[in-house]
């Protein structure tokens, strides 16, 4: 079963990490991290809840959660700079 056919708690992963990919790209808004850190976090939750529930692969899982991390990566980058 594909992730894009997958709901954990009502909410389909990757309909999940695709806003946060469009917040963070949109470093034009002052507050564009606002909330980012829980939601990453939660998008990687749900990402293992779906695979341990065996509702999508590991290939599948990995694809999004390397997503999420690219987030993180910007944030980590806000951090610093």
């Amino acid at each position: 079963m594909s992730v894009t056919e997958t709901s954990a708690r009502g909410e389909n992963v990757a309909e999940l990490v695709g806003p946060l990919e469009k917040q963070a790209a949109n470093r034009a808004d002052v507050n564009w991290h606002d909330g980012l850190q829980s939601s990453t976090r939660i998008a990687l939750e749900k990402s293992n809840h779906v695979v341990e529930a065996k509702r999508i692969g590991a290939e599948e899982s990995l694809n999004l959660k390397l997503r999420v991390y690219s987030i993180q990566h910007k944030l980590i980058e806000l951090a610093l700079g």
